[in-house]
């Protein structure tokens, strides 16, 4: 059995070698998340990296049902409860790929997995702390049915950008994309501060942590904040789906699109 020390060696170096706004957050994440990989390894030494990613779905989706449930229990225990199962399933997110990395074990179903997961959990969530709120007004319905779809197409915005990308398609035949820099002035505007910020709707754990305020100040101190969210997170949402899609259709092709992109999506 490893130690915490051999485990950061080995399952997080990659991922703490990365450089990027709020990055602390990230790293104290991963500083619980491998107490929990060393705790299943022990309890579970031939778990495997899928079982955890069907795990951390099943108490999401399990998280998010709880929040719903709020609505007839009127403690507050539930919306609680429903968000701590929510972060667990968001570091169980982190486990399954340490455990991966551990035992060498990396597949399609398990990316599938994750993509499942990153799709149908913040959107649960979302629709559990807001159905029953919004459900006797209309501009609360639709402000709720856009941050929806704006989440989905974020999360899928990359495999978007490529079918996007038809006016190019020469490039992508003749194997030039690489060589594809896009347009500067797209990349000069879409890249100022106040645009790029909006890219934090990706950051899940401050999604979460976000709205779990919103939800405790309106609760327990009765300020009016889950209204005021909604309406920012779904502002934030749009001006971000608008900033990748331009970036990538006229700004260039990032490199998650071109990773894509090679294994034949």
């Amino acid at each position: 059995m490893p130690s915490i020390r051999e485990l950061i060696d080995k399952t997080q170096a990659g991922k703490r070698a990365k450089s990027f706004p709020l990055m602390w957050g990230y790293s104290w994440h991963r500083s619980i998340s491998v107490y929990l990989t060393w705790f299943l390894l022990k309890l579970f030494p031939r778990i495997k990296p899928q079982q955890v990613s069907c795990l951390m779905i099943v108490i999401g989706l399990a998280g998010a049902f709880i929040i719903l449930l709020e609505s007839s229990f009127t403690s507050g225990a539930f919306a609680i409860s429903g968000f701590l199962a929510i972060y667990l399933s968001f570091l169980l997110d982190k486990s399954d790929g340490e455990i991966a990395r551990f035992k060498h074990l990396h597949s399609l179903r398990g990316i599938y997995l994750d993509e499942l997961y990153h799709t149908l959990v913040p959107i649960s969530m979302l629709i559990a702390v807001y159905f029953i709120s919004v459900s006797g007004s209309l501009r609360g319905m639709g402000f709720l049915m856009l941050a929806v779809i704006l989440t989905l197409l974020i999360r899928y915005h990359r495999k978007a950008s490529l079918m996007l990308f038809v006016k190019n398609n020469k490039l992508i035949t003749e194997g030039k994309l690489d060589q594809y820099e896009g347009n500067r002035y797209i990349k000069i505007i879409f890249n100022f501060s106040f645009i790029k910020i909006s890219s934090v709707v990706e950051r899940f754990d401050i999604v979460l942590v976000l709205l779990f305020g919103a939800w405790l100040s309106e609760y327990y101190f009765g300020i009016v904040a889950l209204p005021q969210y909604l309406v920012v997170y779904t502002f934030l949402s749009l001006i971000h789906f608008v900033r990748i899609v331009a970036l990538n259709y006229y700004g260039g092709i990032d490199s998650e699109v071109r990773r894509l992109e090679h294994k034949g999506y």
